[in-house]
């Protein structure tokens, strides 16, 4: 019987504790991990371009409903206690703040729609605060994502033992966000519009021990969820613009110019690009060697194609190597990274999608410049 009480007090005690686990720590979790606005551009290149500048003003964030940190708000809570049962259930409201977010908003939109309408074929989309004949001006009036997250679970007491069990899940989200943008002519005002998007997370579930990863993975999808709006926007925007370029000055527009490589009068070779981004990286140049003889270097913003045979080849930077397998069949892209927070270059060989969009990113950014 002594046996049978311990049993039942040691669960209650469990069953309390878990129902009540801290909410100040779940939020720390979910918010501990900034996560980044950054996306792929995947809309389709334009084959015709203009030299027609385009200045990109730095956005307005008028939103004063998106704070500067998140929020967590309990929304529902439910115990259930009895002799023999002691089930619990609780929600809570997770909303992002400015901090949960790596970039600075503003600047995000700013160069994104640079780089939006320079695929559409404006070259010279910029950023800079030159004056120049179009202008155009966002507003972001409205923006957030937020969603549910419960913790539920359940004690039974048996004779001299007890059964439990806990779980954690979160979703679906929301994401929202609204601008309001403006393209003048020489000062005066040709082309106002409100373009708004809204997109729906899916919901996560926990899995056995992955408890902290399922708030950091939802924290990272509110996030990701975000920036897919802002994507939306944006692309709505330079095709907007682009089409006002387009029907104003159809002139201007020329075929989209071809780099050509030189052909070779040998075997068919397999294509390397090596790149550095731009985004929190050091100053200095970053030395790499192939087979430990070739050497080149590379500043942040550029890129390095090479030409090889089919053989495997170990790339070094700054001491730090790999080994790369090149193909026939697609390039290969690797990304050198000298972080700010590092001390010595890395390489990786990244996913043909990523490679082709940081290369291209730099393209663009060179070309605007």
């Amino acid at each position: 019987m002594n046996n049978r009480l311990l049993t039942m007090a040691t669960a209650s005690i469990i069953a309390s504790l878990c129902s009540c686990t801290s909410s100040r720590m779940v939020h720390q979790e979910l918010a501990g991990q900034p996560a980044s606005l950054e996306y792929l551009h995947d809309s389709k290149v334009s084959k015709q371009v203009t030299d027609l500048p385009l200045c990109v003003a730095m956005p307005d964030v008028t939103d004063h409903t998106f704070k500067a940190n998140s929020r967590f708000d309990k929304t529902k809570s439910k115990v259930v206690p009895a002799i023999f049962y002691n089930g619990w259930y609780t929600e809570f409201l997770y909303t992002i703040g400015k901090s949960q977010i790596k970039e600075d908003i503003a600047v995000f939109v700013r160069e994104n729609v640079a780089d939006a309408a320079t695929r559409d074929g404006l070259l010279k989309a910029d950023t800079a605060t030159a004056d120049t004949k179009l202008r155009l001006t966002i507003t972001i009036d409205s923006l957030g994502a937020s969603g549910p997250y419960v913790s539920e679970g359940y004690v039974v007491y048996l004779l001299i033992a007890y059964s439990m069990s806990q779980t954690e899940r979160a979703g679906p989200g929301e994401a929202y966000s609204r601008f309001i943008y403006e393209l003048t002519d020489d000062g005066g005002t040709v082309l106002t519009d409100t373009v708004e998007s809204l997109l729906i997370t899916e919901p996560f579930v926990q899995t056995a021990g992955t408890v902290q990863k399922l708030r950091t993975d939802f924290n990272e999808l509110l996030v990701e969820t975000l920036s897919e709006t802002f994507n939306e926007n944006i692309e709505h925007i330079a095709g907007a613009v682009t089409n006002y370029v387009e029907t104003t000055y159809p002139d201007t527009f020329y075929d989209r110019p071809v780099v050509k490589e030189t052909a070779e009068l040998m075997e068919p070779q397999a294509q390397v690009v090596i790149y550095r981004r731009r985004k929190r990286q050091k100053a200095e140049e970053v030395v790499l060697t192939v087979n430990g003889q070739g050497q080149f270097t590379l500043n942040p913003n550029e890129y390095e194609k090479l030409k090889t045979s089919a053989d495997p080849f170990e790339l070094c930077a700054d001491g730090s190597c790999i080994t790369i397998t090149p193909t026939l069949a697609e390039t290969t892209y690797v990304e050198c990274d000298l972080s700010k927070k590092d001390e010595r270059a890395g390489i990786d060989v990244v996913k043909l999608k990523v490679g082709k969009f940081y290369v291209e990113q730099i393209d663009n950014l060179t070309a605007r410049n």
